[in-house]
């Protein structure tokens, strides 16, 4: 893990932990641990750390995301997504930088994402965050 993607994952916000089966989406400004049982998207995150106990069954997108554990979705990393060695990924990634320990199993598509496309993609939901809020003032 490069230093530039340590600052997403030093910080965790939410953690699910081992005992606990979680159902529903998460959408988080800071980090998230996955340490047991997902059911749901991660719908927005800065980093998403999934820890050798977990499984998760659904979509993850954030900035950065470390994988230890087994996930059954598509993954969007912005940023970059490591896969370690007991990982198991079953589903399409997009990212700008992958990296695959020797041991974990991907089975699935990968994608890299150009530097260019994200911008843009940033922008546009940047732009239509700012007419939903425009949207919701106008209502009051």
């Amino acid at each position: 893990m490069s230093k530039k993607n340590k600052k997403y994952l030093d910080a965790v916000e939410t953690l699910i932990g081992t005992d606990t089966v979680f159902k529903g989406n998460i959408i988080s400004n800071k980090t998230v641990k996955i340490d047991g049982k997902m059911i749901g998207n991660i719908e927005q995150s800065e980093g998403v750390i999934i820890g050798e106990t977990a499984d998760i069954k659904g979509n993850v997108n954030a900035k950065y995301v470390v994988v230890g554990g087994k996930i059954e979705g598509d993954v969007t990393a912005s940023e970059g997504m490591e896969l370690l060695d007991k990982s198991i990924v079953k589903g399409n990634i997009q990212t700008t930088i992958l990296s695959i320990s020797e041991g974990a199993f991907f089975e699935g598509k990968s994608t890299m994402i150009k530097q260019e496309e994200l911008k843009k993609e940033a922008e546009e939901e940047e732009e239509e965050e700012q007419q939903q809020q425009q949207e919701l003032i106008d209502e009051d």
